[in-house]
C-alpha cells in the first residue's frame, strides 16, 4: 500500500496519492501553491530530493526561502 503524500503549509492536503512527481512537476506545484504573503516578501520554492537513508523514501521536497 502506497502511503498519500500531505503538505504542511495550511492544513493536510492530498496530493496524487500513489503517484511520484518529477522535479519539474513540484516546482510547478510549489509555485502554484505558494501562499500570497510568501511570494510578496520575495520568497522563492526549493525542491531539493529525499535521501532514502534519512528521510526513508525517494522523493521530492517543496519548502520555500529566500535567495542570498
Amino acid at each position: 500500500m502506497k502511503l498519500p503524500v500531505y503538505t504542511s503549509g495550511v492544513g493536510y492536503q492530498l496530493i496524487y496519492p500513489g503517484a511520484r512527481l518529477t522535479k519539474e512537476q513540484a516546482q510547478r506545484y510549489g509555485d502554484r501553491n505558494m501562499p500570497r504573503y510568501l511570494r510578496r516578501v520575495g520568497f522563492k520554492t526549493h525542491v531539493f530530493e529525499a535521501d532514502p537513508d534519512i528521510h526513508g523514501g525517494h522523493y521530492f521536497r517543496i519548502g520555500y526561502g529566500k535567495d542570498c
